[in-house]
């Protein structure tokens, strides 16, 4: 007795422990995303896989069928759970054996040499509920819901399908329709394709399983019309906006964690091991062809206040003027949000975790306080270096315009006139700004 309660305490202890290490990292809110993801095409690949056989099922055997089909579809995304125990970054569980095929083919067949022997010792009350022709599906449900979870990763991750035998990251659509590093991914079509899965799965499910009812058809309709249409529309902005979120290390493969210290480059505000912060670890001449490439895309760019189109543009990831310094900085795998966002909180004493950050703002405080920007002269044209952040000033330092320098005084920023990405001369913002006081640039 005293055995089973140390037993019990050791058990309730590591389940604590790890749950307390997933509310820390945010993990509830992520495995509600990977149910979301997977359970409902799992749910569906085998009911259809399954038919027939689930057909001679009784009623409440085809729901234990569909609930384990719900349960298996996300068990590849329970490594997460083993990950954070040990306080590996979880961002690392796409990378591992429990999301390859071969895992889950093995443990099948595994399931399928010992099942009739099982079956054999079962006592009669026991056979009543769990029958061999049952266990035999529920058998075949794990293989189905686990390779279609699988099979979902790898359109839209990085999954090392075909290991053992390689260890090449695989992926269809990942790279096809990347997300705008602004947008997000629920503004990007691979999102779409998710809503596209759970409008199928309510339509199914509702024929399968509740009486007709003229509101929930035209619902569940409406949410699979509303699905396609968001498909489209997001299709064709994903191919007009700027779109670089993935992070890729110098062998061009995408590596969210660079300098292993199990933080996110993405949240990193120093990445590398020699204590720079990100905004001081470039050089000019990486910074230029970082944002000579941005505004040479055409891309459309976007107004947080403006029309409504605009602001349309801006939330799906249109750039203006900060988010093309901010770009070409993530695109060296060096992202400043984590920089000011540290020195933000800091300098103001912030208390809490959701703060409205200036951006522009924040970062000409931050050279200046550094002692890192010289201010141009207004009396002539300069020659002004490239690859060097510049500001324009209006009254009181009120901040007009910002950019990065480009060759022959011409400047990557957004006006208020532009619909797509263009670089600008300096005269030509000059002769836009008629009250500008004051220019600084980065030395």
């Amino acid at each position: 007795m005293e055995k089973r309660f140390v037993l019990s305490l050791l058990i309730i202890s590591l389940f604590y422990q790890s749950f307390e290490n997933m509310y820390n990292l945010g993990i509830i809110s992520l495995m509600i995303n990977m149910f979301l993801a997977h359970a409902p095409l799992s749910y569906l690949g085998n009911e259809i896989i399954q038919r027939k056989s689930i057909k001679q099922l009784k009623s409440h055997e085809q729901i234990l069928v569909a609930l384990f089909s719900f349960f298996f579809g996300i068990l590849p995304d329970f490594d997460i759970f083993l990950l954070t125990f040990f306080r590996i970054p979880t961002f690392l569980h796409h990378e591992i054996i429990s999301h390859t095929p071969i895992f889950y083919i093995s443990i099948w067949i595994l399931l399928r040499l010992i099942a009739k022997p099982f079956s054999r010792i079962l006592n009669k009350k026991t056979e009543g509920v769990l029958h061999f022709d049952l266990l035999n599906i529920l058998i075949n449900t794990f293989l189905i819901s686990t390779l279609l979870h699988i099979f979902a990763d790898v359109l839209t991750s990085d999954i090392i399908l075909f290991y053992p035998f390689s260890e090449a990251r695989i992926s269809v659509f990942k790279y096809i329709f990347e997300p705008s590093l602004f947008g997000g991914y629920s503004l990007s079509p691979l999102f779409a394709l998710e809503l596209i899965i759970i409008g199928i799965l309510l339509i199914f499910a509702y024929k399968k399983s509740l009486i007709k009812n003229i509101v929930i058809d035209l619902i569940t309709r409406i949410f699979l019309v509303f699905s396609c249409i968001y498909l489209l529309i997001s299709v064709y902005i994903n191919l007009n906006t700027y779109n670089s979120s993935y992070l890729y290390d110098k062998n061009g493969k995408t590596n969210y964690d660079v300098d292993y210290d199990s933080v996110l480059d993405s949240n990193d505000s120093q990445i590398g091991r020699n204590s720079a912060e990100n905004i001081l670890n470039t050089s000019s001449s990486e910074v230029f062809d970082s944002a000579i490439n941005i505004v040479n895309s055409g891309k459309w760019t976007g107004k947080s206040n403006g029309s409504f189109t605009e602001r349309i543009k801006y939330t799906f990831g249109g750039m203006n003027s900060f988010r093309i310094i901010s770009q070409a900085y993530y695109d060296l795998h060096l992202p400043i949000e984590p920089v000011l966002r540290s020195y933000y909180v800091e300098k103001n004493n912030i208390t809490e975790y959701s703060v409205d950050i200036p951006y522009p703002e924040t970062l000409m405080e931050y050279f200046l306080e550094k002692n890192l920007l010289l201010e141009v002269s207004l009396d002539a044209i300069p020659n002004l270096p490239r690859g060097r952040t510049i500001f324009f000033l209006g009254e009181n330092d009120s901040i007009l315009n910002v950019g990065i320098t480009l060759e022959s005084n011409y400047i990557a920023t957004v006006l208020d006139t532009d619909e797509k990405l263009n670089m600008h001369s300096y005269t030509e913002i000059r002769d836009t700004y008629k009250n500008v006081k004051k220019i600084y640039i980065l030395k």
